[in-house]
């Protein structure tokens, strides 16, 4: 039994380390969480503690789906990737998932009626979504609904995460702007990680290069990045208004354009990481921010 643990446990870090980094999504989510905190009425620190815990559980859960559901396509058109590498085996992604679902559902019991409510909507949702609500080729066939549909998962836990921390939810103008701009978070996330350097799109058809390519690709990135930082001076402005949040947000702009810019230049994987690592700060440093505004 031991013995079978441990080859799971080395399996299982070998894979996170390609396809569910803990360390830089644990750099992304507990400041989510932090700034989440903020903008509830109430919370205590073992609300945030186990809003954190739920969210890196629910996200692997996610993260199990998209390996189960692609794994035909990830064979034919992503073979490096760990899964088809054999690495680890579906099955033991499978048993690693029970434990991520158990430890959802015991947080929302845990953090009231209202919470619970949502974590079943989140299992339903995520267990339609698996098998791409049931209509697998036509779904597939309109790349930016697909991606949409999967991205309303995180929404959801984002909602989540409110009812964990506070227990009830009170919708206030606060709250309301930092859900978008959590949105925007989550949407550059989403559109990063499929935004390729020309030449490396493979053959799965599956990234925004692909689809819009590289020029309007990074347009459409830039943008986010702008609204994220216009999301984040309106919710500054609500909680401490000065001239402190002009210069840190224009910074903060100027900081990332700079990257986005090198990136847009050279087009290499260096640059590539450099501009994913800048906005992961940057979005960190703002969601901290927040919670330090108020707090």
């Amino acid at each position: 039994m031991i013995r079978s643990i441990t080859h799971i446990s080395r399996r299982f870090y070998a894979y996170q380390n390609e396809r569910f980094p803990l360390v830089l999504l644990s750099l992304s989510l507990f400041p989510v969480t932090l700034s989440s905190a903020a903008v509830v009425s109430k919370f205590t620190i073992m609300g945030i503690v186990l809003g954190f815990i739920a969210s890196l559980a629910y996200i692997f859960h996610i993260r199990v789906n998209d390996e189960e559901r692609d794994f035909e396509h990830d064979t034919a058109h992503h073979s490096t990737r760990p899964l088809q590498r054999g690495i680890i085996t579906l099955n033991e992604l499978k048993i690693i998932n029970a434990t991520a679902i158990f430890l959802v559902a015991l947080i929302a019991i845990l953090s009231g009626l209202e919470a619970t409510f949502i974590a079943l909507i989140m299992i339903i949702y995520s267990y339609f979504a698996r098998h791409d609500f049931f209509y697998r080729e036509k779904i597939r066939r309109h790349f930016f609904i697909y991606n949409l549909v999967h991205i309303i998962q995180i929404l959801l836990l984002q909602i989540f995460v409110y009812a964990v921390i506070a227990n009830r939810i009170q919708f206030t103008e606060l709250l309301l702007a930092h859900f978008l701009f959590t949105l925007t978070g989550t949407a550059i996330f989403e559109f990063v990680r499929k935004l390729k350097i020309p030449g490396e799109d493979g053959t799965g058809m599956d990234t925004y290069t692909h689809h819009l390519g590289f020029n309007k690709s990074m347009t459409v990135y830039s943008v986010l990045i702008l609204l994220n930082t216009i999301l984040f001076f309106f919710i500054s402005e609500m909680i401490r208004p000065g001239i402190m949040i002009w210069i840190y947000s224009s910074i903060a702009v100027m900081v990332v354009g700079c990257s986005i810019w090198v990136h847009w230049i050279k087009k290499v994987g260096a640059t590539d990481k450099l501009m994913q690592g800048i906005f992961l700060l940057v979005y960190a440093a703002y969601n901290v921010s927040i919670y330090v505004f108020i707090h």
